[in-house]
């Protein structure tokens, strides 16, 4: 069963995490297998290409963190980074920092090359971490980039930073029927969508709600962004939806297909999607 997939930077290399704890690295021109990588020993569960995608990063759901070299195959480093099973991995843009979200609601910030922990967060009991990013430096920003976890707590929309566990920015608003987050790589917006098929856009940089898409009226369960933060994907009961968010234009609708979607994963250069389903194929 394929379970996690990513792109590398460059938009020529797919990598898929299986639920043997297999990793397969497919070159998008020729759809064969160019590696294989097998170290975990249970399925892997979040992928993450440094920028340059010279590494890519995979967490399993025994809490394991490796490093692989791409070029070679080889294992740089790895260690235990969970109690349990990683749900999101995220490499700041120089790839010495990486960020680690645990099903526990646990999140810590690593030092790379040698995996050494920087930093720890835990979302305390009423308040939920969804997904985690880098804010870019520069402005009235530390040179380095800020590592945060975006969720929500008893009272709204929450944005924490990782180092501090103090909170940076917070939106007032009725949680429910809050279905999904997602923030943009570039760390500067962050998507909310409900159950009445509403879908928000936020400007983290500047505090603000960016826009509201013209959706349908069907919960949306599932959000990303391309990896350009031009495009959002939505997932809902009817099928999948690609919005140009600049211009609030709707370019692409994607029907349901008799096997659900349980995934989606955007190219770097924007034109290739690929679409997990519950048959255990990808499309």
């Amino acid at each position: 069963m394929l379970f996690r997939s990513t792109f590398s930077p460059d938009g020529e290399t797919l990598a898929v995490g299986t639920n043997t704890g297999q990793i397969w690295l497919y070159p998008i021109r020729t759809a064969t297998p160019a590696d294989s990588l097998s170290q975990h020993a249970s399925r892997v569960t979040a992928l993450a290409f440094t920028a340059r995608g010279g590494v890519l990063a995979s967490a399993d759901q025994q809490g394991q963190i490796y490093l692989w070299e791409v070029a070679s195959g080889v294992c740089q480093r790895h260690w235990p980074a969970h109690r349990g099973l990683i749900q999101e991995l995220n490499f700041n843009a120089d790839g010495d920092r990486l960020i680690s979200l645990g099903e526990d609601q646990s999140v810590h910030l690593w030092d790379l090359p040698q995996g050494d922990l920087a930093a720890s967060f835990q979302a305390r009991p009423g308040a939920s971490i969804r997904t985690t990013g880098f804010f870019p430096s520069g402005g009235d920003r530390p040179s380095t980039a800020l590592a945060f976890a975006a969720g929500h707590d008893d009272y709204g929309l929450a944005i924490w930073a990782i180092a501090t566990g103090m909170l940076e920015w917070g939106v007032p608003t009725d949680l429910e029927g809050l279905l999904a987050l997602a923030v943009s790589r570039d760390g500067h917006y962050l998507a909310c969508s409900r159950q009445d098929g509403s879908l928000t856009l936020w400007d983290i940089l500047r505090h603000r709600r960016h826009q509201i898409l013209p959706t349908l009226s069907a919960p949306i369960w599932g959000l990303q962004f391309s990896p350009s933060g031009t495009y959002l994907v939505t997932d809902h009961e009817i099928g999948l939806q690609v919005w140009n968010i600049q211009h609030r234009e709707l370019l692409r609708r994607f029907l349901r297909q008799v096997y659900p979607v349980c995934a989606t994963v955007l190219g770097t250069a924007d034109n290739h999607l690929i679409t997990a389903h519950t048959d255990h194929q990808d499309r």
